[in-house]
């Protein structure tokens, strides 16, 4: 069986201990340039800019060593990306007054309406194939 193996911008390690035993020919890799991680707290863009571009490079090092790495936008992007907005769009009456979910209806209502009607509308087209992802 599978695994996924998420990485975050300050986890760029070749000696990640998420890679420990991992099978590089199953298991995918995640790369989340995470908006809240970026937001929560002023950062020079000159550092954001340093780690988005470092977890790039990092990812580009790992497909060359051999292991599988989706990205979290585009058009080979994770499912699960879409899929969680989806989850917070439909579950937000029953996790809105969560003081721990707060930055992440934060961050999904900054969103321009098309963008999350995109991606509402992606994650509704995986849904129907849900068995298959």
């Amino acid at each position: 069986m599978a695994n996924l193996i998420l990485i975050l911008g300050d986890q760029l390690s070749p000696r990640l201990s998420a890679l420990d035993g991992a099978d590089k020919e199953n298991d995918l890799i995640v790369m989340a340039e995470v908006h809240s991680e970026a937001s929560y707290t002023n950062h020079h863009t000159k550092k954001l800019v340093f780690i988005f571009s470092a977890m790039r490079h990092f990812a580009q090092e790992l497909e060359r060593e051999g292991w599988r790495v989706q990205d979290t936008t585009g058009d080979k992007a994770c499912p699960f990306n879409s899929l969680y907005w989806h989850f917070i769009d439909r579950h937000r009456q029953d996790f809105a007054n969560n003081p721990r979910m707060t930055m992440m209806y934060r961050n999904w209502d900054k969103q321009a309406p098309e963008r999350r009607q995109a991606i509402l509308a992606w994650a509704e087209e995986l849904l129907k194939d849900i068995e298959n992802l």
